[in-house]
């Protein structure tokens, strides 16, 4: 199994590119961001309110992230899309949801 980095510079080498700030290059960093966990694509189902119809619905959300101020614990956030309606919406998840 190959890493993120030498996805990157396989990219480098078989495009013949020099390593610049242009948008292949911010892609790719923006992707391994996305790769190592910061945002996380989630299957678990969690029982939050539907912001968009008002009923309680037990759904997995779209994505996960962590919201917290400077030096202060945080909350996990959850990106959910209503079933009935489409709309996005988020929620907050309980303490101890994981992936």
């Amino acid at each position: 199994m190959m890493c993120v980095s030498d996805l990157i510079l396989d990219y480098i080498a078989y495009n013949n590119a020099d390593l610049y700030w242009g948008f292949d290059v911010i892609f790719i960093l923006l992707m391994v961001y996305i790769f190592m966990g910061h945002i996380m694509v989630c299957k678990n189902k969690v029982k939050v309110k539907d912001t968009t119809t008002g009923k309680e619905i037990e759904i997995a959300p779209e994505k996960v992230w962590p919201l917290a101020p400077k030096g202060r614990k945080g909350v996990k956030i959850g990106l959910f899309k209503s079933p009935e309606t489409g709309k996005y919406f988020r929620a907050k998840l309980p303490e101890d949801y994981e992936c």
